[in-house]
């Protein structure tokens, strides 16, 4: 692969980092002042028999969620999920399986936010892992139940610093290349290969590299 091609796409991902970095600063910014989310829902439940009593009807159950927000200086990403199964029989009302339901949202959860401020992190950083229980609200013996709460917070700060790497990166290695070029310009020796120069005038006889103008 050429240098030219080399540069070019270190100049590429310098300029995607620094548009990144400010996309990522504002929106740290916004979080400040505005709350921001987006969120999706899906419920199913379908009935099965019983595998070790066939006549026996269950009723298999499932909802989960996750939303992903921006407040108060982070990124938030917080997720759900629950399965229960529920003997159809014992049921004191009919209970009707429901088909695959997916609900889309911008609201924000301000309980939810509650909930994650409870929790203690290092440098604005959270991971927390909750087992819930919960009262069921359809009626009958529940055979099998499982929830379960992820939350994970990730600071502004954090994505910002790693967004400007590549560009703090790509600046410092900018400005140490200039001043070795102009150390070897000053001692008469090619940028490029550092072939004594002292007796050529246009060219490098070696490489074949322009020789700038002496100021």
């Amino acid at each position: 692969m050429s240098l030219s091609s080399h540069i070019f796409k270190a100049r590429t991902l310098a300029f995607l980092s620094r548009w990144l970095t400010i996309l990522i600063v504002a929106l740290w910014i916004l979080s400040e002042f505005k709350r921001l989310a987006i969120s999706r829902a899906w419920q199913l439940s379908k009935t099965r028999p019983d595998p070790s009593n066939p006549p026996i009807t269950l009723l298999d159950d499932a909802w989960g969620s996750w939303e992903l927000s921006s407040n108060s200086g982070s990124l938030q990403l917080y997720q759900a999920h629950s399965y229960f199964t529920l003997d159809v029989h014992a049921a004191a009302e009919p209970i009707a399986t429901t088909p695959l339901s997916v609900r889309w949202s911008t609201t924000f959860d301000h309980a939810r936010q509650e909930e994650w401020d409870d929790h203690s992190g290092f440098l604005g950083f959270k991971s927390t892992t909750l087992v819930v229980r919960i009262s069921m609200f359809i009626p009958g013996p529940v055979r099998d139940e499982d929830h379960h709460r992820h939350a994970l917070v990730i600071p502004y700060w954090s994505l910002a610093f790693t967004a400007a790497a590549p560009a703090l990166f790509h600046f410092t290695a900018k400005r140490v290349r200039n001043r070795k070029a102009r150390a070897l310009i000053a001692q008469c020796l090619c940028q490029t290969c550092g072939y004594d120069l002292r007796a050529s005038h246009h060219r490098c006889p070696e490489c074949g590299t322009p020789i700038p103008p002496k100021s």
